[in-house]
């Protein structure tokens, strides 16, 4: 008994842990804005996720974004791209200087997303160098 009373213990705080969305701790993008456009996002139809602030170390190539959608705090919705493909579409290629203070990514949602449920997205990139560049939950 005393081990299902810690394995539900256990994923109550994965639960709690997951539904937060981005992990807390420093960034390599400090937002000073985040847009979605449109909002909210229409299934088979891009969605573009535009960034303001100030970048604190160059985006090198390895780096990916990860969306997760989740209705009622289950996961309804992932998908990952390349982050340097995506930014080289939008004309801004790897690597991207910590110069940079605004940046764009667009990708398209799958048409197999959940319609007509109100989905809270979380956006993450992180880096070719592993660290977590911006994470947003809409």
């Amino acid at each position: 008994m005393k081990a299902i009373a810690v394995l539900a213990t256990i994923a109550a705080v994965a639960s709690s842990v997951q539904a937060a969305g981005c992990a807390t701790g420093s960034t390599q993008f400090a937002l000073t804005s985040y847009t979605s456009t449109p909002s909210p996002p229409c299934i088979g139809k891009p969605v573009c996720f535009s960034v303001s602030g100030t970048l604190s170390a160059p985006i090198i190539e390895g780096g990916r974004i990860n969306v997760v959608g989740r209705y009622l705090n289950r996961v309804v919705y992932t998908d990952n791209y390349d982050l340097c493909k995506l930014l080289a579409d939008q004309g801004t290629p790897c690597p991207l200087p910590a110069s940079t203070t605004d940046a764009t990514v667009c990708i398209n949602v799958k048409t197999n997303a959940p319609p007509n449920i109100p989905v809270n997205l979380t956006i993450s990139a992180h880096n070719g160098d592993g660290n977590v560049v911006w994470c947003e939950v809409t």
